[in-house]
């Protein structure tokens, strides 16, 4: 073994800590994976990226790692919802396609994109599908620990009775109270104690397609309850770490954590970690309709070197959304790099006899274009010099203020493009 200084951002206790794992020379690492209706887009990637990071950093420091990272083919309907129609299910009745059909081949599709970013199998891929028996005796033991309720064929896990006795939302830093007034009228919610119950087995509509034999109806699980249920059979009753997108921290790892400590009288993960599910500005949201695939990654209509996405995600810290940002400088640059002299985009529109800014456009249009050849992936925001003079006016008063600088009516002039802060002829100096 390797020395371990690993630290971890655990969501949990919202600090630093050093790992150390249950057991001694073994790590147990549960992960959510994709729910396989649709192409995985550049949200899936990230999260896989750094667990995938991370589980080659365990492997290399000499642990015997074990790694599950589950697929969600039944229970996850829309809008992560109690209620509505199962992602799954709807993408097969729009495609006339049997719903396993519809996740074999996005499956299939989602391990050749993974395989690209050169993302590492995991060690256990469980089927929400192949676990009902184990869900459904998980949700007998709820039941039997009076944390739990059957209500028209459904079973619903009751919030306010397990708040009473243990704390729900330490995780997501919510409260009942705060739930109980924002949660909004669904249908089928008068089956439900209180709005902030969720289920852990749903009755089937007589349409809906997946459905299982249970002691309460035919049915299928609540999309929580497969991460508690196959994380216990394969990491035991207590394990290291479990990760995740960001946006799984409410509802769905709260849930997790309130059905486990439901089950066996205790929390079950050491560390939480959650990683944001996309970068901000280069890649577009997946909600916003405009989805850039892992399969065939793309930025601003351009194709992107896979390798290039991997690097990019993982260069970011692990709960910060990415702001790249690439200046241009177009005003105020003097030649040699000096306080006198001409500005260098002036020079060249007298030298060609155009205007500066056309002097800009045109090598900027290049410069974009050589970079795009290069599969460099354009920043966030790219800000120009120009369109920030005000804010630079206003910064270079609070240096003034601060007693930092100073103004001189020295011998310089008017540098063409460069603002005149006091007017032309006046300068403004920094004190060393």
């Amino acid at each position: 073994m390797k020395p371990n200084n690993l630290l971890i951002y655990n969501s949990l206790s919202r600090n630093k800590e050093l790992f150390r794992p249950i057991h001694e020379g073994r790590v147990g690492m549960y992960v959510c994976g994709p729910t396989v209706y649709g192409d995985g887009h550049l949200g899936h990637a990230r999260p896989a990226i750094t667990f995938d990071v991370l589980y080659r950093y365990l492997c290399w420091l000499g642990y015997k790692v074990r790694y599950v990272r589950n697929i969600t083919d039944v229970g996850h309907l829309e809008h992560d919802a109690d209620e509505g129609e199962d992602k799954i299910a709807k993408k097969a009745r729009l495609e006339q396609l049997e719903p396993m059909e519809v996740v074999q081949h996005y499956l299939n599709r989602y391990h050749k994109a993974m395989e690209r970013l050169n993302v590492l199998p995991p060690s256990i891929e469980p089927h929400a599908s192949g676990h009902i028996i184990e869900q459904i005796e998980y949700v007998k033991k709820i039941l039997d620990a009076g944390l739990a309720y059957e209500s028209n064929g459904s079973v619903y896990f009751d919030v306010p009775a397990y708040n009473a006795k243990y704390h729900y939302g330490k995780l997501s830093g919510r409260n009942v109270e705060e739930l109980l007034s924002e949660t909004r009228a669904l249908d089928g919610q008068a089956e439900k104690r209180h709005p902030a119950d969720f289920a852990l087995w749903k009755k089937a509509s007589p349409e809906h397609i997946m459905r299982w034999p249970s002691p309460w109806s035919d049915g299928f699980p609540g999309w929580h309850l497969e991460c508690s249920t196959m994380s216990e059979k394969y990491l035991g009753q207590e394990f290291d770490i479990h990760g995740g997108g960001i946006d799984l921290k409410f509802p769905h790892h709260e849930c997790e954590i309130a059905q486990s400590v439901a089950h066996n009288g205790h929390e079950s993960v050491r560390y939480w970690m959650h990683k944001r599910s996309r970068p901000d500005g280069a890649f577009p949201a997946a909600r916003r309709g405009h989805v850039s695939h892992c399969a065939a990654p793309r930025c601003r209509g351009r194709r992107v070197c896979h390798n290039d996405v991997r690097h990019y995600i993982w260069a970011h810290r692990n709960k910060s959304i990415v702001r790249y940002v690439r200046n241009i400088t177009d005003v105020g640059h003097l030649e040699h790099d000096a306080d006198e002299g001409e500005d260098k985009i002036a020079k060249k529109a007298r030298l060609e006899q155009l205007e500066p800014m056309e002097v800009v456009q045109h090598y900027l249009n290049r410069y974009h274009d050589a970079m795009a050849r290069l599969n460099v992936l354009p920043p966030s925001i790219e800000p120009h010099a120009s369109g920030h003079i005000i804010e630079q006016i206003e910064y270079v008063k609070k240096i003034l203020d601060a007693g930092y600088a100073y103004e001189s009516n020295g011998h310089s002039r008017g540098h063409p493009g460069k603002p005149s802060l006091q007017g032309d002829g006046q300068r403004i100096m920094c004190s060393g």
